[in-house]
């Protein structure tokens, strides 16, 4: 059981936990498993394990609205239409301008696929009964917004406003000082 996040305006309706729920994988030989920082979750930085969870990551560190994030934060357990018990892990929970939202990126193929449609609607129904909303974040279009490379400008030229009591310091001041 993770740590419940303490954010105004973050529903009760499900247990957000700030440490992933699952480990970040591997699933492809496209490797796009990095880390992303951020200044909305406790620990400065998130996981992801695709492009398109990287990009939703530094898309929600810009947009004002998102006060906090979290990734992999919970567990979603349903069934479908047809009676098949799946378990989900959303990429992501936020707050947005005050309300609990569930993010799921997904490369646009594999969010066309009729299995993947079927439980995405039933995690949705789901987290929508808890009180969350639920958004898909599709590849294709965040990488065809023509706002994208402005983003991506402004994002490389961002560092977080560290104290100075926590900056690196250089080599030669840590060896006049004894360290």
């Amino acid at each position: 059981m993770g740590l419940k996040f303490d954010a105004e305006g973050w529903p009760d309706g499900l247990n957000i936990s700030l440490t992933p729920l699952r480990r970040v994988i591997r699933r492809s030989s496209v490797i796009c498993n990095g880390w992303s920082r951020t200044q909305k979750h406790p620990l400065g930085y998130l996981p992801g394990e695709s492009q398109n969870e990287l990009l939703v990551s530094m898309l929600a560190e810009m947009d004002p609205g998102i006060t906090a994030i979290t990734a992999q934060p919970t567990k979603i357990t349903t069934s479908t239409r047809s009676g098949i018990l799946f378990s989900h892990v959303p990429d992501y929970a936020m707050v947005l301008d005050g309300v609990g939202v569930l993010v799921e990126a997904k490369p646009d193929d594999k969010a066309a696929r009729p299995d993947t449609i079927e439980r995405l609607r039933c995690a949705a129904k789901l987290a929508n009964d808890c009180g969350y909303d639920y958004r898909l974040a599709l590849g294709g279009e965040m990488l065809a917004d023509r706002r994208l490379p402005g983003i991506e400008t402004i994002w490389r030229q961002f560092r977080p406003d560290i104290p100075e009591t926590l900056r690196l310091r250089p080599a030669a001041s840590c060896a006049r000082e004894g360290w």
